[in-house]
């Protein structure tokens, strides 16, 4: 697995994890902590160079 793979790997993966905290978290400062974690697995993912060539090719196929 390349290294992008693996970075966007972990990003699904912290992505599950806040979710789950969302969803079970106790209190406010719980919620702010998952929230976070889960805007930086977002941009992690929007970082991958997989998820930029995937995006690029479905903009490619809406302009045809």
């Amino acid at each position: 697995m390349s290294n992008d793979g693996k970075w966007l790997q972990w990003a699904v993966e912290l992505q599950s994890l806040a979710q789950a905290g969302l969803t079970y978290g106790r209190d406010a400062y719980d919620r702010e902590r998952y929230e976070r974690i889960r805007e930086i697995s977002a941009a992690m993912g929007l970082n991958s160079s997989t998820v930029k060539t995937k995006l690029a090719r479905g903009r490619k196929k809406l302009k045809t």
